[in-house]
């Protein structure tokens, strides 16, 4: 058949009984004929959002971040971010401690950063406890502490960040904030190393030199039972 459609994506032979439909061109064609406009879906956005939905606050804080059918404004993106932040949720206390931290629609505040940040962290957000560990080792708007920071590298390192599990081989290797234990250096390292961190590939080849080939073999053999879990 010579048939063409921008709905659809001929299959076996071009049938149109073998025709299925391209759901992206589909929606794309929707909206072209839709006379529904980017003012009617930030309007209808607003008033769910004035009604405590959480979705359609950070909806509408993208929108305004992006300067989506609106004009940019971070101010009030941030204000929305905070409304749903208020409501509990971790992704918004994640993303206003994030615009805390640089300054992004609110005054720049490590301190509010971290409350934010802990309320997210303290929630199970694995970016949080990241971002936590980094702040607590710098001492940004809060005392440094190498085992507070410890504490949430963990806490992120365990759920498999690998940014984080590189931290905690660091950490052991060294002895800052936790014993100082090439073993456990090892297998955090090597489960990061695993995810493709290349820092942690680092920590690994200065390991495997100051460890006896014994040593190697063990930890190695440790590792792959740990990520065969």
């Amino acid at each position: 058949l010579a048939f063409k459609s921008i709905l659809a994506i001929p299959e076996g032979g071009g049938l149109l009984a073998r025709m299925k439909v391209n759901p992206n061109l589909f929606l794309l064609l929707v909206l072209m004929t839709s006379a529904v406009t980017q003012g009617d879906v930030v309007s209808d956005l607003i008033t769910r959002a004035e009604n405590g939905e959480v979705v359609a606050q950070l909806e509408l804080a993208t929108i305004y971040a992006n300067g989506e059918g609106v004009a940019k404004d971070q101010a009030a993106a941030s204000q929305w971010v905070l409304k749903a932040a208020e409501q509990g949720d971790p992704n918004a206390q994640l993303a206003l401690g994030q615009r805390y931290l640089k300054g992004e629609g609110v005054p720049k505040s490590s301190e509010e950063a971290v409350k934010w940040l802990t309320k997210a962290a303290d929630q199970g957000s694995g970016e949080a406890q990241m971002t936590l560990g980094g702040i607590y080792i710098a001492g940004r708007g809060v005392k440094k502490s190498s085992s507070e920071a410890a504490k949430w590298y963990m806490m992120s390192a365990e759920q498999g960040n690998a940014a984080a599990q590189c931290q905690i081989g660091r950490m052991h290797l060294t002895g800052a904030g936790v014993r100082k234990d090439d073993v456990e250096a090892y297998k955090w390292s090597s489960l990061a190393a695993a995810q493709g961190d290349m820092s942690a590939k680092k920590v690994l080849i200065f390991l495997k030199q100051r460890m006896t080939p014994e040593q190697v073999v063990e930890n190695e053999m440790l590792t792959r039972d740990l990520l065969e879990l």
